[in-house]
């Protein structure tokens, strides 16, 4: 998961595992404690973003900077991370990188280390160490 910035670049959350509400909600309140300035967060209609359970939270966040913006339903190319996401996928990461989780996780931080800010969720704590 990620927040990329107007400048180009990103704030990414490595996660090893299901990604559910709870997730979001937890890598969104890590990204509230870095801003210093109102912030808009774009999103599309994934189930984890509209649950009622992330919708209790955005308030909270609007109050600490960050504003959420859901684009309509059936769009998502109206977000430009997912642009980043597919680049990632399938122009920056070698095919061989796929082959094992450690060499693809290895590739995938050392690929986003040079796009920005990497931060390890609990699930890969042990990792990051």
């Amino acid at each position: 998961m990620g927040f990329e910035h107007q400048d180009g670049t990103t704030q990414t959350y490595l996660h090893k595992g299901y990604v559910n509400t709870q997730t979001v909600i937890d890598v969104f309140d890590d990204f509230c404690e870095t801003i210093d300035q109102t912030t808009v967060v774009i999103l599309d209609n994934a189930s984890c973003h509209t649950s009622k359970t992330f919708r209790a939270s955005v308030e909270r966040w609007a109050e600490r900077g960050l504003l959420v913006y859901n684009i309509p339903p059936y769009s998502p190319e109206l977000n430009a991370i997912e642009r980043l996401w597919k680049k990632l996928k399938y122009q920056l990461m070698p095919a061989n990188a796929w082959e094992r989780f450690k060499t693809m996780l290895d590739t995938l931080t050392s690929k986003l280390a040079e796009l920005g800010e990497v931060t390890y969720m609990p699930s890969l704590q042990h990792y990051a160490e």
